[in-house]
């Protein structure tokens, strides 16, 4: 296992080694915390082009397949003085959550014990593989995307390294939107998992209760304004995408 999950860090390491070209300068607005680790130098060549979504900054490439891949970062200043970034990625249809600091320069030994919090509890995944830059571990496949859906709820996530005595807290309000700009191949997503018989099947139980509802399946603009309606309707937030809140909230309303 510790093989398998170290040879998956270094293929997303090296995947984005080759898609990132090193040695670029890169320019931050103020707010922004600088990191000297090279990695996160190199990643921030790519997000300096992308978009900025309340704590994130999304990047995402136009490749299709081989080479796809897409970037949300936000960064955090820790207890000690030390500035990390939070990394999530999508490589080749691979999810992972990193974590890039500015430590000692040494590759992190084996699987590294990481403790998470989001919004001041305690958070799935306690393991995380090391990355081939240095001074950077992370979590990957199921466990990244069980993550990812975890950090959409909240506001702020807690990364502890018990091992290195480091720790950041960081915001990560608006990762739903950056996630939308990724158009990532990872599913991570809470409305791209939702197959298309599967939502055919509530809008039709909506329709039986009396809401406008289209009953095609689809996500489209005429589902998305009959999403707006309804989360309004509820108070919750008028996106038009169907976020777990609002998905669950359909769905109590057809089991009443």
């Amino acid at each position: 296992m510790l093989k398998r999950k170290n040879r998956m860090a270094l293929r997303v390491a090296a995947l984005l080694s080759l898609a990132l070209a090193p040695g670029a300068a890169f320019a931050q607005p103020p707010e922004v915390v600088q990191i000297a680790n090279p990695l996160a130098q190199r990643l921030e060549t790519r997000l300096k082009t992308g978009r900025d979504f309340g704590d994130w900054t999304a990047y995402r490439n136009k490749r299709t397949g081989k080479g796809q891949y897409s970037l949300a970062a936000t960064t955090a200043v820790g207890p000690d003085g030390t500035p990390a970034m939070l990394l999530i990625s999508c490589v080749e249809s691979q999810p992972a959550v990193s974590v890039i600091f500015d430590g000692e320069g040494k590759i992190m030994p084996g699987l590294t014990r990481i403790e998470l919090q989001l919004d001041n509890h305690p958070a799935s995944g306690n393991l995380a593989a090391p990355l081939m830059g240095r001074d950077a571990v992370g979590i990957f496949d199921v466990r990244a995307f069980l993550l990812v859906q975890d950090m959409t709820k909240s506001r702020t996530m807690e990364v502890s390294l018990p091992g290195q005595e480091h720790s950041w807290r960081f915001g990560v309000e608006g990762l739903v939107d950056a996630i939308e700009y990724m158009q990532d191949q990872c599913r991570l997503s809470y409305q791209i998992n939702i197959v298309q018989s599967e939502l055919a099947q509530v809008q039709m139980q909506l329709r039986l209760k009396g809401y406008d509802m289209p009953a095609t399946g689809l996500m489209d603009d005429q589902m998305k304004s009959a999403t707006r309606a309804f989360q309004k309707k509820f108070g919750l937030p008028e996106t038009g995408r169907l976020d777990q809140r609002t998905y669950d909230l359909m769905l109590h309303v057809i089991n009443e």
